[in-house]
C-alpha cells in the first residue's frame, strides 16, 4: 500500500545464496611485484614470497616479480642478494635488483635519508614498470631502524598496507636463523637443498604467520 517492495520472508532468507558481497581475498586478485628491503637474511624475501602467495585471505596470488632493495656497500648482503637471484629463477619469478650504490649500512641519519630516498624512487620505478601490478612491500628486513623509514615511505608512495611476517614459535625461529644464513645455506650440497629451507619445505608454515600493517597513505 506504501509503493514499496517487501518481500516475502523466504526470499529474504535466499539472500544469501545469492552472495551480493566479495570475500575479502576476491578484492586483492592482481597480481604482485613483491618489494623487500634487504638486510643480511636472505630468507626475508623467500619467506615473505612463499606466505603472501600461499594467503587464502590475500587470494594466493601470483607474484612474477621480486625486487630487493639493499645497501651496495655490504658484500654479505650482497652475497644473500646473489643467492636469491638464483633462487627466484629457479621458482620463475623475476629477480630485480635496486642497489643503493652510496651505502653500507643505514646506521645514521644522512643513511637514513639516502635509503628513504632510495626507497621512495624504488617504488616509484616498480609502478612506472608495472602499472597493472600491486606493489606488496615487506615490512621486514634489514635494521629494525629500517621498518619506520618504510612505513614512512609507503605513506608517502600512496601504498595502503605492508606485509610482515612472525614466526610464532621461538625454538623454530631460532631454527631458522640459524640455518639459513648465507654461509649454512652455501654449505648445502645442491640449489634443490637451499630452495627446501629459503621457502619453508624444511618447516612447514603453522608456526609462520603473514599478516597487514593497515596504512593511511598521504601523497604531496
Amino acid at each position: 500500500g506504501n509503493g514499496q517492495y517487501d518481500p516475502p520472508a523466504d526470499e529474504l532468507l535466499r539472500l544469501d545464496d545469492r552472495q551480493p558481497y566479495k570475500r575479502l581475498s576476491e578484492l586483492y586478485t592482481r597480481d604482485r611485484v613483491l618489494l623487500v628491503p634487504l638486510g643480511k637474511s636472505p630468507m626475508i624475501a623467500t619467506q615473505t614470497y612463499t606466505l603472501l602467495r600461499n594467503s587464502e585471505t590475500e587470494g594466493c596470488p601470483r607474484i612474477p616479480v621480486v625486487a630487493a632493495l639493499y645497501p651496495q656497500g655490504s658484500p654479505p648482503i650482497r652475497n644473500g642478494v646473489q643467492l636469491l637471484e638464483n633462487q627466484f629463477k629457479r621458482q620463475g619469478a623475476k629477480f630485480v635488483k635496486y642497489p643503493i650504490a652510496e651505502l653500507r649500512d643505514v646506521d645514521s641519519e644522512q643513511a637514513c635519508r639516502v635509503y628513504l630516498s632510495a626507497l621512495l624512487s624504488t617504488i616509484a620505478d616498480l609502478k612506472r614498470k608495472y602499472p597493472d601490478h600491486e606493489i606488496a612491500l615487506s615490512f621486514s628486513g634489514g635494521r629494525k631502524g629500517m621498518a619506520a623509514l618504510t612505513l614512512f615511505a609507503a605513506q608517502r608512495a600512496g601504498i595502503e598496507r605492508l606485509y610482515h611476517t612472525l614466526i610464532t614459535d621461538l625454538e623454530l625461529e631460532e631454527r631458522i636463523t640459524r640455518e639459513t644464513t648465507y654461509d649454512e645455506l652455501q654449505g648445502l650440497a645442491t640449489d634443490q637443498d637451499r630452495a627446501r629451507r629459503l621457502f619453508l619445505d624444511d618447516y612447514g608454515q603453522e608456526n609462520l604467520t603473514l599478516f597487514t600493517i593497515p596504512l593511511i597513505p598521504f601523497t604531496e
